[in-house]
This record gives C-alpha cells, sequence and structure tokens, in this order.
C-alpha cells in the first residue's frame, strides 16, 4: 500500500510541477495589428475612420493539452471606447502545439483559414501559384493573472466556448 501511495503522490507532484493540464482554458487577450517597412520599422494599424483609434486583433486562445488554438477578430480601440469591425483586418483561425518550461510558454501555429483576408501566393517548382500558410510563433510568460504575450496579458476566461479553430469543420464553408 505504501508503495503505490508513494508512486500515486510522486506522479502527482510531477504532474503539477512539470505537466501542462494547468493551462489548459481559454484565455482572452489583443494582439495589435501593425506592418512592416522593408527597413525593418513597425508601422501602427491606425484607423482611417477614427484617427485616435488603433487596430487590434481580439484573440481568444485556448489551451488543451499540449494543443493550442487561436481564433483572432479585429477590434479598434481608444482608451475604452472599442469598435467591432464585420470585416478590416479579416478572421484569422490557427492551430498548432505549445510548451512549457518554468514560467515561459512558447506557442507555434499554422493558420487553418481566414475570412476577409488576403491572400499569400508564390510559384512552386512548376510555375503555380500556390497558397502559403501564414504561422506564428509567441513567446510568452505565465503570471497570476494569465499570460503575457508580446507585452500584452492573456487573462484565463470562464467561458468553455468552443472556438472555430477547434473545429472548422463545423463552422467554416468548405473552399470552392
Amino acid at each position: 500500500m505504501k508503495i503505490y501511495l508513494f508512486a500515486f503522490l510522486t506522479f502527482t507532484s510531477f504532474n503539477l510541477i512539470y505537466g501542462q493540464d494547468s493551462l489548459n482554458g481559454l484565455y482572452v487577450g489583443v494582439e495589435q495589428k501593425y506592418w512592416t517597412e522593408k527597413n525593418g520599422k513597425k508601422i501602427i494599424w491606425k484607423d482611417d475612420e477614427r484617427p485616435k483609434h488603433i487596430w487590434y486583433s481580439l484573440s481568444s486562445l485556448k489551451l488543451k493539452g499540449d494543443s493550442v488554438f487561436l481564433d483572432q477578430s479585429p477590434v479598434s480601440i481608444y482608451k475604452t471606447d472599442t469598435v467591432f469591425s464585420a470585416s478590416d483586418g479579416g478572421f484569422f483561425y490557427y492551430s498548432g502545439t505549445f510548451t512549457k518550461k518554468g514560467p515561459s510558454i512558447s506557442i507555434n501555429l499554422t493558420e487553418i483559414s481566414c475570412d476577409y483576408c488576403g491572400q499569400l501566393m508564390k510559384k512552386d517548382s512548376t510555375g503555380k501559384m500556390i497558397k502559403v500558410k501564414r504561422t506564428k510563433q509567441y513567446s510568452g510568460r505565465l503570471t497570476d493573472e494569465g499570460i503575457v504575450i508580446n507585452g500584452f496579458l492573456f487573462k484565463l476566461s470562464q467561458s468553455n466556448q468552443m472556438l472555430i479553430s477547434e473545429n472548422p469543420s463545423m463552422f467554416l464553408k468548405a473552399p470552392q
């Protein structure tokens, strides 16, 4: 009996310290939208109709086991004034994996779909144009409040809503 108790406590402690189960959940935050000039300078994307507003992607990031899902929708923000868009900036859907090491988290994502987005294209070896999948890599820091990514806090939500990126076939039309 003692050996079983020891094994159980060891496994439980190992899982709590090194496991990723404790991170499971939906985290909500924003990612600032910008473009990069040829010289590497980042230009913040401002709202043409509301010059004080800045465009962000309202980001729902779900961690599940070692999988991660990200749904992003455009939102324009100035102080406490928030404007949601029906198309400006596009709606991006990503899936991927994450790893955790101490208070650090690394997230690797690949685009699975995008609505109202320009498509990146390149020529393959035969000269045929093919779609280039967007990828994202984030390095974050775990805090008592949530996950800090690129200086923005993603707070743990109490919602257990299913994201489009978790099951795209349920929500998105197949390309024709």
